[in-house]
């Protein structure tokens, strides 16, 4: 007789079970445990067995019983949750805990979504206004995106006075501060910020040199993380908004990808470049829809900043293409070829110029070609914009004042509120 697999359901989380079962929320944990049960054994054909016995044929799994309340924002309960975590590699099933499906014809996302209850035990909503811890909320500008749980636990977590900047400008200190902090501490800190970054491209630099101290964190590269908290304290209010387009065919409202790319040369101590670009999915150009930003240091020592200018140009470009490729098998292919906005003249020379041009450049020459190509093949065309005009520049290295303000409102995708705010948090 073949061995049948079975959970042993017995909780680690003891105390927790038990606390919960004796609160005055007692019956709601009871519903969310009993739903769990009800939609393992749907999903895997598995018994749950509170005192297995030892011998019978089953295949025991050991498990953990963690409890949870699922908050639709902050303050705001919207269910109790419950699951029973098992060892993953005793099972075959998977568990997706979140999916978002969208569709400009509300009829066939029903259709589909109906088509998955037939094969799967799913609860769904229609109205979605958060997913993944992140909101989204219409306004007259399009859908703003914000994460208000996540930034209410971090600022509750680590209280820290307000500050007008997410980082100082500072020069690079060859005097390494000796205090070493827990480098657990650091990293935890980090990683939330890191996701707080998915709504605020205005912290995506601070949190970019900020990971680069990682390894062996001190107390000034920790007071560092804490400057960004006080940031996002004073701009709690702050989100990307991605600006809509009337609801019109492809033919008519055609889709063109807008991209600034900059590097900042030499910008870290080991003399390393650094990245920054920003990509609006746009069937107008102003003002574009930027919708995605990096910023981060090149794995690679750039010999010249124009070097550097190619290499960001060039990892820019394979975001293109992901991008592009994704857009096709949506079946909404781009109609023009995605302009990218580059304010190094040497280096767009090297891209659009003859080979016999090419010069002292030969040892990046496998990057310059690959560009060169994405050219010749209509997917990028590149433009010369003036420096003081780059907005992706605020992506390479720490500034502040007026041109952080002003690049940040513009890749935010706000306009009017969030400049005077910031304004009158100098003031």
């Amino acid at each position: 007789m073949s061995k049948v697999s079975a959970l042993a359901a017995k909780a680690i989380h003891i105390d927790e079970v038990s606390k919960a079962l004796e609160s005055s929320e007692r019956q709601h944990w009871i519903e969310a445990m009993q739903a769990e049960i009800n939609s393992l054994i749907n999903r895997t054909k598995t018994l749950i067995l509170a005192s297995p016995p030892t011998d019978e044929p089953y295949d025991i799994v050991g498990s953990t019983c963690a409890l949870k309340k699922k908050m639709k924002d902050v303050g705001i309960l919207d269910k109790y949750k419950a699951r029973l975590c098992v060892r993953g590699d005793k099972l075959a099933n998977k568990n997706v805990d979140g999916m978002m499906i969208s569709s400009t014809d509300e009829s066939e996302i029903k259709k589909f979504g109906a088509l998955l209850k037939t094969k799967f035990d799913i609860t769904s909503e229609y109205d979605v206004y958060s997913h993944l811890g992140i909101n989204m909320t219409r306004n007259e500008n399009g859908i703003k995106l914000t994460q208000p749980k996540l930034l209410q636990e971090i600022i509750d977590q680590y209280p820290t006075d307000k500050s007008i900047y997410p980082a100082k400008v500072t020069r690079t200190n060859s005097n390494k501060d000796p205090n070493p902090i827990d480098r657990s501490d650091y990293l935890q800190l980090l990683g939330k910020l890191m996701y707080m970054g998915d709504s605020r491209p205005d912290i995506l630099t601070a949190i970019s040199y900020a990971s680069t101290h990682n390894v062996s964190p001190t107390e000034d590269d920790y007071k560092r993380l804490l400057e960004i908290v006080g940031y996002l304290k004073a701009t709690k209010d702050y989100g990307l908004t991605l600006h809509t387009s009337p609801a019109q065919s492809p033919e008519v409202m055609p889709l063109q990808l807008i991209c600034y790319v900059d590097a900042a040369y030499m910008s870290h101590a080991d003399a390393s470049s650094h990245t920054g670009y920003t990509i609006a999915l746009s069937s107008q150009p102003n003002p574009p829809s930027l919708f995605h930003s990096k910023s981060r240091k090149q794995k690679l020592v750039a010999t010249s900043s124009t070097h550097a200018e190619i290499r960001a140009l060039y990892e820019l470009t394979i975001e293109v293409i992901y991008i592009t490729t994704m857009l096709d098998e949506l079946g909404r292919e781009l109609s023009e070829s995605a302009i990218i906005f580059e304010d190094n003249q040497p280096a767009i020379d090297l891209v659009t110029a003859s080979f016999g041009r090419i010069g002292k450049s030969k040892h990046f020459l496998m990057t310059t070609n690959f560009i060169r190509e994405q050219i010749r093949n209509g997917l990028i065309n590149i433009r010369k914009v003036k420096t003081e005009e780059n907005i992706s520049n605020v992506l390479t290295m720490i500034i502040n004042g007026k041109e952080f303000i002003q690049s940040f409102t513009r890749i935010r995708g706000d306009a009017n509120y969030e400049a005077e705010n910031t304004a009158n948090l100098q003031g």
